[in-house]
């Protein structure tokens, strides 16, 4: 029997098993903040006069506003279970782009069964370490404009690296729609491809390539859709709600701290520590079947590591900029789940330029310390992260109870419409889920209560402070 294979596919099921729990918890997810504004929006004005005057008074996104504007719940809380669909989707295209990008990687055989497992470790990673995981999948605003951008970056990237292998320059024409719908999703996407762009041509120059025409049209395309984004009449719109934006000294400041928390966060991370280590115990088999993992594309160790530094700075520098502060972890979430290739790519890189980290160690030695680190790292997501709120979330029942309360709250508004006064006393979500993304009721004039107001038909929505005050901690 062998027990190495066992181990691993046993290994390999938990992980998608993880990604199933994190799909389950979808049933209990609920329409939060913008939603219901951008719902009312779509339904009173229509989806083009709507997306005109996004970008016009508010951004440039003039991709993500159209997916924004056409959220499920714009057909009411009877739709409540197709909005619930939209995070297991999200998490099932996650899975499937990086499993497409991979299986792009230069081989001299198929690996599908290699790129499958590495898909299901990285979306499994990604899941259990994202920053917010909340405003990644479950909540649909921020979810369609952030991981459904970073989704649509693998898949045109998995195009260009399919075109420029097999010399079929033809297939760059089908990954120009796909980018640019990406890069008009939001700022960051929009920042790391111009960037990427701009590498491409300097790397291009450097070794005196030939950039193909069908490249030059994706460049010339993705330089005219920044442009498009950055001189959006809405970003001075939004702006104005934020005082300290354009502060160049402080955004590159706060940003620089940002990436030296974020990063030795990750570089700390008990799971990817482990993974880290099955990776240069088994580097080897790795490397006699993908060749880059071998060659690492000949680039050093400091240009990997900046590349890594470089892309959380990148991803967070637009929200300092724009608005002098880092209010949501929405784009370190994009940061995070592009590091993580980077990260290994990185671990090849220093192997192959200091021979003394490779680990010649011999069967069974090899095979009884893989299967130590595979149970740490089923430990370390049962225990911690995002996989241990989750399933938190489903043993106590704190998923189902935050459900049945805004059930309850719906109803209550509902009845509060039918009232003289058109005036709500809504109890706050007592111990709200830690997974979900919940963002309750504050002050009458807080963006929860007037979009609440604004969709139910009221004239003010208030908490109700003799029902429950601001919880502090969940209790479980």
């Amino acid at each position: 029997m062998n027990w190495r294979k066992i181990s691993w596919r046993l290994f390999l099921a938990l992980l998608a098993l993880f990604l199933c729990l994190h799909a389950y918890l979808a049933r209990y997810a609920h329409p939060m903040a913008d939603d219901l504004k951008y719902a009312q929006k779509d339904i009173s004005t229509g989806l083009l006069n709507a997306s005109i005057w996004e970008y016009q008074n508010w951004n440039g996104r003039f991709a993500s506003n159209v997916l924004v504007l056409l959220n499920p719940i714009r057909w009411g809380f009877d739709a409540l279970d197709f909005y619930r669909v939209v995070p297991c989707v999200l998490i099932a295209l996650t899975l499937a782009s990086c499993f497409l990008f991979l299986c792009t990687m230069p081989r001299p055989k198929p690996l599908h069964g290699w790129a499958l497992a590495g898909a299901l470790v990285w979306t499994a990673q990604y899941t259990h370490g994202m920053p917010d995981i909340g405003e990644g999948f479950y909540w649909y605003t921020g979810s369609v404009t952030y991981q459904f951008a970073s989704v649509l970056v693998l898949i045109g990237a998995a195009t260009v690296v399919t075109a420029v292998r097999g010399q079929r320059w033809w297939l760059i024409y089908a990954a120009i729609p796909i980018l640019v719908f990406a890069q008009g999703c939001n700022e960051v996407i929009m920042e790391l491809l111009v960037v990427a762009g701009l590498l491409v041509i300097v790397r291009s120059l450097q070794h005196k390539y030939a950039i193909r025409f069908p490249t030059r049209i994706l460049l010339t395309t993705l330089g005219i859709g920044a442009v498009i984004m950055i001189l959006a009449p809405g970003n001075e719109g939004r702006g104005a709600h934020f005082p300290l934006q354009h502060k160049l000294l402080h955004s590159l400041w706060m940003s620089g701290l940002q990436t030296v928390r974020f990063a030795a966060t990750w570089f700390l991370s008990g799971s990817l520590v482990l993974f880290s280590s099955l990776w240069i115990i088994h580097h080897h088999r790795l490397a006699e079947r993908i060749p880059l993992i071998a060659h690492g594309f000949g680039i050093k160790p400091r240009m990997t590591f900046s590349l890594l530094l470089g892309l959380i700075f990148l991803c967070v520098f637009p929200a300092y900029w724009s608005t002098g502060i880092l209010g949501q972890h929405r784009t370190v979430n994009v940061a995070y789940f592009f590091f993580l290739p980077l990260w290994f790519l990185n671990l090849s890189v220093l192997i192959r330029h200091f021979p003394s980290l490779r680990l010649n160690w011999r069967e069974p030695a090899r095979s009884r310390i893989t299967i130590v680190l595979l149970l740490l790292v089923i430990i370390d997501f049962g225990s911690t992260g995002n996989s241990a709120n989750a399933l938190s979330d489903l043993q106590t029942g704190r998923a189902e109870r935050s459900d049945i309360q805004l059930q309850a709250r719906y109803a209550l508004l509902n009845a509060a419409a039918r009232t003289e006064d058109g005036i709500a006393e809504v109890p706050l979500i007592v111990d709200p889920p830690k997974s979900l993304y919940v963002l309750d009721l504050r002050k009458p004039e807080f963006l929860v209560n007037t979009d609440y107001a604004a969709w139910f038909g009221l004239n003010e929505v208030r908490i109700d402070s003799s029902a429950q005050s601001f919880p502090a901690k969940a209790i479980n």
